[in-house]
């Protein structure tokens, strides 16, 4: 929330690191599957978990210097940028990478493995021939009496 103050003669506002904070979280988790992806046109702040983590504590460092926002007492850019990072890789782990696809994985694993520009963020699974080496066919074929 904002913290209102005198400035001389008119009143001006400070918001908390942690409005700050939500703020630069809030635009990554509007658009999910278009940030946490492995799309390699993508800036290098979303390259993986790690580099977006780091890019969240480098952000936290510079409200440390920025008189618009208050800092309670104890506040740790550091602690304050993996705790924002976590929440968004919680939200993240929760959204499939495509609906369609049953075996579809969840946005962070994909992200986190490399295989977010797959179809369902999973490596690509062969197609079913109805034939596997251990038993033979896998099914009867339409029409007949197998």
């Amino acid at each position: 929330m904002p913290e209102y103050f005198l400035n001389g003669y008119s009143v001006d506002v400070r918001f908390s690191v942690d409005y700050g904070m939500g703020l630069a979280i809030d635009g990554d988790l509007k658009d999910p599957n278009n940030k946490f992806n492995n799309n390699p046109a993508m800036d290098a702040q979303y390259h993986d978990p790690i580099a977006y983590a780091k890019n969240l504590v480098a952000y936290a460092e510079t409200l440390k210097g920025n008189p618009k926002y208050h800092k309670p007492e104890g506040w740790e850019p550091m602690a304050s940028g993996l705790q924002y990072a976590n929440i968004v890789f919680k939200t993240i782990k929760q959204i499939p990478c495509n609906r369609g696809d049953e075996q579809s994985n969840n946005l962070f694993d994909s992200w986190a493995a490399g295989t977010g520009q797959n179809y369902g963020g999973h490596a690509p699974t062969p197609p079913d021939t109805g034939l596997h080496p251990d038993t033979g066919q896998s099914a009867a074929p339409p029409g007949t009496i197998l």
